[in-house]
């Protein structure tokens, strides 16, 4: 199916930012590729480079305000 690539791309940017959201400042918006970046230079672990890869192959953001975490994306 080719939904299968997209779910899989889904699921791990929902965990990128249950795992990594820290990296989000409180009060500020993070393209997915700057997102990636951060994630990057934390850590060199092949998890945290597959979950980057994955952030940058779709368009979007990541937020942090009063309201928690907001994302939204397009793969």
């Amino acid at each position: 199916m080719s939904s299968t690539p997209n779910t899989n791309t889904n699921d791990l940017i929902r965990h990128a930012i249950a795992a990594w959201g820290y990296l989000v400042r409180w009060g500020s918006r993070l393209t997915l590729a700057e997102f990636a970046a951060a994630i990057r230079s934390h850590s060199a672990h092949e998890r945290a480079e597959a979950l980057a890869a994955a952030l940058e192959s779709a368009t979007g953001f990541v937020a942090r305000d009063w309201r928690g975490f907001r994302a939204s994306w397009q793969c």
